[in-house]
């Protein structure tokens, strides 16, 4: 697995998903300060710039199940997905959409799965929030 973008969400969500499936987890991003702390701290992740039509051309993705866009621009992540489909990438594409309206662009892209960040977060705080009030045998 691929996570394309390691800033407030994806790094969220790197951590979430390495403590799940370990060293089967890789990340990538644009900002070569922030590769080197991660890689500093013993993390799989490396430099890339996702929108470089090349790098997925050399980018061996034929182990690799399912590439997370993390990306705050859906227009960067539509772009990346048709470089990734164009480049022959088999597996799924997951991506999140800020608005609602960004959904449909991005499944036409060629993106599997795309998490509404605005939805999906509060349905999140609401549920992680519940847990607090509800007794500990419900």
């Amino acid at each position: 697995m691929l996570i394309v973008g390691l800033g407030r969400v994806g790094r969220g969500a790197f951590e979430s998903i390495k403590s799940i499936i370990g060293n089967n987890l890789a990340g990538m991003d644009a900002d070569r300060n922030r590769i080197k702390l991660m890689q500093e701290a013993g993390e799989n992740v490396f430099y890339g710039d996702g929108e470089d039509a090349d790098l997925w051309e050399r980018l061996d993705t034929n182990g690799i199940r399912l590439i997370m866009l993390a990306l705050p621009i859906a227009e960067d992540s539509t772009n990346i997905a048709i470089q990734l489909r164009k480049a022959n990438y088999q597996g799924h594409i997951a991506a999140i959409a800020r608005y609602q309206d960004e959904r449909e662009t991005l499944l036409a892209s060629g993106i599997d799965n795309v998490f509404n960040f605005y939805t999906e977060a509060g349905t999140g705080f609401a549920e992680e929030s519940l847990t607090l009030i509800r007794p500990a045998s419900a």
